[in-house]
């Protein structure tokens, strides 16, 4: 029987927890940093916020239009 040290343990949790959120957001994304934008209640606003805060006209504007 193999043990798991506390390390193996984080990064297992920190997989499934990965795993959860993208099934309940039904995101395909891959890229790493990804910025998935939730409101308060766990609706999903966008799953490309990084792309629309990075390479958008205004990321102020951008953010002040999730917040609404």
């Amino acid at each position: 029987m193999t043990l798991l040290v506390d390390d193996q343990l984080e990064k297992f949790a920190r997989r499934r927890k990965a795993t959860a959120i993208g099934t309940i957001f039904r995101t395909d994304h891959k890229p790493i940093p990804a910025l998935i934008i939730v409101k308060c209640d766990g609706t999903k606003v966008t799953k490309d916020g990084r792309n629309k805060v990075q390479y958008g006209k205004s990321p102020k504007a951008t953010i002040s239009k999730w917040k609404a």
